[in-house]
């Protein structure tokens, strides 16, 4: 017949207890992390960002620390218009990144931070060091440049002459280094390398 014959239970056999799945305990930082993220879905970016403050403080405490909280929470600190937190908490992200050898990721977070603060002097020397250290000689050129001329309005000709020696030493020959150097300098109204 086409119908379907109706499933029985064979006699003699009991009925299966039903249990529940073992339920796993979800940590309080778990539920912190969920909170934070439901916090900005729904636009919350200061609820959002005590939520990532209050794990990254657990994390500082002992547990092992989640580098990409810091960048999330850089990023919904912009958000929240909190530019000073977010560069913070970037900072802390570039600084972890670099000490674990993700360099591509701490130039990201580098970046971001010039995009945010503009004239946050210890982003070039650091996007400058990394640069160098991927292999990426006229990235780093231009990011150690820009700080050793900062530096020298600051007045830290001791950090100007550091800088400007790496400079040298990723260009391809003294000649073009000081060609560079004049070319930045009539660009931007400065006196001519003398």
């Amino acid at each position: 017949t086409g119908a379907r014959a109706a499933w029985r239970r064979p006699a003699g056999r009991p009925a299966p207890i039903l249990r529940a799945a073992p339920h796993t305990a979800m940590s309080a930082l778990e539920k912190i992390r969920k909170q934070a993220a439901q916090h900005e879905h729904d636009r919350q970016y200061d609820r959002a960002l005590a939520c990532y403050a209050r794990l990254l403080e657990a994390a500082q405490g002992g547990e092992e620390v989640d580098v990409a909280l810091f960048n999330r929470a850089g990023d919904v600190a912009v958000r929240a218009g909190q530019t000073e937190r977010a560069v913070q908490y970037f900072e802390r992200a570039l600084d972890l990144y670099a000490a674990g050898g993700l360099l591509n990721n701490a130039i990201a977070v580098g970046v971001k931070v010039l995009r945010h603060a503009p004239h946050h002097v210890a982003a070039h020397l650091t996007l400058g060091v990394l640069y160098a250290k991927k292999g990426f000689r006229s990235d780093a050129r231009h990011h150690l440049l820009a700080y050793a001329v900062r530096m020298q309005r600051g007045g830290s000709e001791g950090e100007v002459g550091k800088a400007l020696t790496d400079f040298v030493a990723l260009s391809d020959s003294p000649e073009a280094a000081r060609a560079e150097l004049e070319r930045h300098l009539v660009e931007h109204g400065a006196r001519d390398v003398g």
